[in-house]
């Protein structure tokens, strides 16, 4: 279905029709697991390119006329599809946020365009919950992302949280764990999915894979990373935790994932470490969520070097334009 037809009203039938499609990924695969929880994407290109979208907000000004607000969210698509085409990546990560909140019930139809947009750019892409990503209907919800043309979410039964294994099907090269901050931040229901699935998980072999947390909504310890000697980017704002307990990052630790990378504040986009942990802020995408006028929107672009297990970053912008901050390079607003 071509977005135009689905501005022009047919919103229900493309969400029926997502709903019901059968995935044409044949990237998806389970084999070494009975966990739905758990799948695979098997790239063999390395260096593995993966790009960050966070805080769209598809629909953020909706007033009661859909089609004239899928209108306006044309000039994100097309930002979406620029960057995209600019990094040229092997996967998209969509961080929270993906669309604004459920007005009129309309959430799952905000979704559904979202998707329409992701499938457009043919590229695997995945998706965590944001604190706005609200619908009266849940499970429908999960089901439209498990069907959802390219999308990877395998967190129907797991409230949100998955893991995508990246690399050769012997030995990973990646594993991303998707996890769900809802409303209020990450809080005991993850660790504790965390803590099951990584007993599921075959041995970890730390000198062959790299383990990474993505979610939405920040740790606390984001703001000690700032203040971190080597922290390197720019923050507009402070870091907004919510009711995040503190305790993850102690969980993360524990299962040997170094790398946290999450979105929610629009006007951060940075790196920090605290306890051996890096911790990343990704570039928020939509151009109509608030703080543009002071971080230019964009997104974050990630090259994973599965042989010295690295994990590099910078910032693309819609121009073109590359960011790449050194270490020890950091600025704030109004400094």
């Amino acid at each position: 279905m071509k977005r135009r037809d689905f501005i022009q009203g047919a919103g229900a039938v493309l969400l029926s029709g997502l709903l019901g499609a059968n995935r044409s990924i044949s990237a998806r695969n389970t084999s070494y697991s009975d966990r739905p929880d758990i799948v695979r994407l098997p790239i063999n290109k390395s260096p593995v390119r993966i790009l960050q979208f966070t805080d769209i907000h598809f629909f953020i000004r909706y007033a009661g006329d859909f089609a004239q607000s899928a209108a306006e969210n044309a000039a994100t698509a097309e930002t979406l599809q620029r960057l995209t085409s600019l990094a040229d990546p092997h996967l998209i990560l969509v961080t929270g946020d993906f669309w604004h909140d459920n007005p009129d019930g309309k959430g799952l139809d905000f979704l559904a365009y979202g998707a329409e947009v992701m499938a457009g750019l043919k590229r695997p892409w995945i998706f965590t919950w944001g604190n706005h990503d609200q619908v009266s209907d849940l499970p429908r919800a999960h089901q439209l992302l498990k069907n959802a043309p390219g999308c990877l979410y395998a967190g129907d039964r797991s409230g949100g949280n998955y893991v995508v294994r990246i690399g050769p099907e012997s030995q990973p090269w990646l594993e991303l764990f998707c996890l769900n901050s809802g409303k209020e931040g990450l809080k005991q229901p993850a660790r504790e999915w965390l803590d099951d699935v990584v007993r599921q998980l075959p041995e970890y072999q730390p000198e062959h894979t790299g383990r990474v947390a993505v979610f939405h909504i920040p740790l606390r310890q984001y703001s000690a990373a700032w203040e971190h000697p080597q922290a390197r980017g720019f923050k507009g704002e402070g870091v907004s935790y919510y009711q995040e307990d503190g305790k993850n990052l102690s969980c993360f630790v524990q299962h040997s994932i170094r790398v946290a990378i999450c979105g929610h504040n629009h006007t951060n986009d940075y790196e920090g470490s605290t306890e051996n942990t890096r911790l990343i802020y990704g570039r928020a995408t939509g151009l109509q969520g608030y703080g543009g006028d002071v971080l230019p929107k964009g997104a974050k672009l990630y090259e994973y070097d599965p042989e010295t297990r690295d994990l590099a970053w910078k910032t693309v912008l819609p121009d073109g334009t590359i960011w790449q901050p050194s270490p020890g390079e950091k600025s704030e607003k109004n400094s």
